[in-house]
C-alpha cells in the first residue's frame, strides 16, 4: 500500500491506493481505518459506516430506518419481519390505498418468526368525524388488531385523494407485560371529501414475549398502492 500525506492551504490530505488499508492510531490504538470501501471508525462507540452484529447498518444516534420504503402494488399485505432482540421500540409510518371499498385496516404481530392469527388481540378504536361525529368499539378476542374498525368507504384507488395514512408506535416490543401499540391515522372519505380521524390501541393478550415482526393488511382485497417505512430504536 502507498500512503501520502499532503499538507497544503486546504489542510492535510491522506491518500492511499486500493491494495491495502490505512490505519489511523492514537496511543497505539486504531481509531479509524480507510480501505477500498471507505472509512470506518472504531472509536467512539457511536460510529458510522459499520454494521450491527445482525448485519444492519448502524446510525449515528436515535431512530434508524429498519427497511427501505416499501411501495406495495396489488399485494395482500406488507410485512416487516426478523426484527432482532436489540430493538426495543418500533415506529411504523404508512400511507396506503386499498383496492376494495369499505374495508378496514388491520395489523398483526409476529412472535418467534410467525404472525399470531389466534384469538389473542385486544383493541379499542375511537373514530372522529365532522360535527361531533364519534364512534368507539373494540374486542378482546380477535384474530387481528382492527386499527380502523369503522370501514373506509369510497377509498378505492380510483377515487381522487383516497387513502389512509398514519403511525403505529410500539414503545417496548421486548416486554413480557403485554405488548401495546398506539396508532393514529386520518382516513379521507372521498364520497363527501371530509376527513375522518381514528385513534386506536391494541396489544396481544395471553401471548407474552417479544415482538419480532408487524404486518399491515386490509379486511378485504389487496393493497393497491402506498408506502410503509419501519423505524427502530435500539436499547
Amino acid at each position: 500500500m502507498t500512503a501520502t500525506i499532503n499538507a497544503s492551504a486546504g489542510g492535510v490530505v491522506l491518500t492511499s491506493d486500493t491494495s491495502g488499508t490505512l490505519a489511523i492510531q492514537s496511543g497505539g490504538v486504531t481509531k479509524m481505518t480507510v480501505g477500498a470501501s471507505g472509512p470506518s471508525l472504531t472509536s467512539p462507540t457511536i460510529v458510522t459506516g459499520l454494521t450491527w452484529p445482525d448485519g444492519l447498518v448502524q446510525s449515528m444516534i436515535g431512530w434508524e430506518r429498519y427497511s427501505a420504503d416499501v411501495i406495495p402494488a396489488s399485494v395482500a399485505s406488507v410485512s416487516f419481519t426478523g426484527i432482532p432482540s436489540g430493538v426495543k421500540a418500533l415506529h411504523l409510518l404508512y400511507n396506503l390505498i386499498p383496492a376494495t371499498q369499505g374495508v378496514q385496516l388491520y395489523a398483526r404481530f409476529s412472535q418467534s418468526g410467525a404472525f399470531v392469527t389466534s384469538a389473542s388481540y385486544s383493541y379499542v378504536t375511537a373514530n372522529f368525524g365532522l360535527a361531533g361525529d364519534l364512534s368507539c368499539s373494540g374486542s378482546t378476542a380477535a384474530t387481528v388488531w382492527a386499527v380502523n374498525n369503522f370501514g373506509m368507504y369510497n377509498l378505492a384507488s380510483s377515487a381522487t385523494g383516497a387513502g389512509v395514512a398514519g403511525i403505529i408506535e410500539l414503545p417496548n416490543i421486548q416486554t413480557t407485560k403485554g405488548v401495546r401499540g398506539v396508532a393514529t391515522h386520518q382516513a379521507y372519505n372521498t364520497g363527501n371529501g371530509n376527513p375522518y380521524t381514528c385513534q386506536s390501541t391494541g396489544h396481544l393478550i395471553g401471548s407474552p414475549g417479544a415482538i419480532d415482526g408487524i404486518q399491515l393488511l386490509f379486511s378485504g382485497g389487496n393493497i393497491d398502492q402506498g408506502r410503509a417505512t419501519l423505524m427502530v430504536l435500539r436499547g
